[in-house]
């Protein structure tokens, strides 16, 4: 019976990432980081830098009813829903306009307080660079010569979409599993 509630819990994963999948799709460009609240520790995935625009997940070993919402000094807050195996999970943005500098996340669980820094970085604006200046000379038009190359038309095949949602799958089952490992050290222990 564990094997079918393990299952279930993998596919409703899988399914709610693929719902996510156009929502991240939706803003090109976003770095995607993870934070987990484990044991009483706060851990960075990917390194307490964000770069910005970032899309952050959370994952908790918290039970959804007892998870407090999570404060982000200068951004605001969340809160967590119930994610698969019945732990605490959520997601936010941080738009290209939030304050760079040094963040505190916190949260608790419980009587549990989680607590964790990180860094925004906003993007480098571009680098300035300086008009070339009008020659002296004057141009002269050039006559085009043979057939105008106007492309192939609509070309397009639709790859990028179908490794997005291949990467949302694959994001989805490690939570998943991530979740059921959880579940399984929770049993044992």
């Amino acid at each position: 019976m564990q094997t079918k509630s393990a299952l279930a819990t993998l596919a409703l994963a899988a399914g709610a990432t693929l719902l996510a999948a156009p929502a991240a799709l939706a803003q090109p460009g976003t770095n995607p980081y993870t934070v987990d609240f484990e044991a009483g520790k706060t851990s960075f995935g990917a390194g307490s830098t964000f770069h910005l625009p970032a899309r952050v997940m959370i994952g908790t070993d918290c039970a959804p009813e007892k998870a407090s919402k999570v404060k982000i000094s200068g951004i605001g807050e969340i809160q967590l829903n119930g994610g698969s195996a019945g732990v605490a999970m959520g997601e936010f943005a941080i738009a290209k306009g939030a304050k760079s500098g040094k963040h505190t996340m916190t949260f608790t669980c419980g009587t549990v307080a989680y607590r964790g820094e990180f860094t925004v970085q906003a993007p480098k604006p571009p680098p300035v660079t300086s008009k070339p200046r009008p020659s002296s000379t004057p141009a002269v038009p050039v006559k085009p010569k043979g057939a105008p190359e106007t492309g192939g038309g609509g070309t397009e095949s639709g790859l990028g979409g179908l490794l997005a949602g291949g990467g949302a799958l694959l994001a989805g089952a490690a939570l998943g599993g991530w979740a059921l490992r959880r579940r399984r050290d929770g049993a044992q222990g």
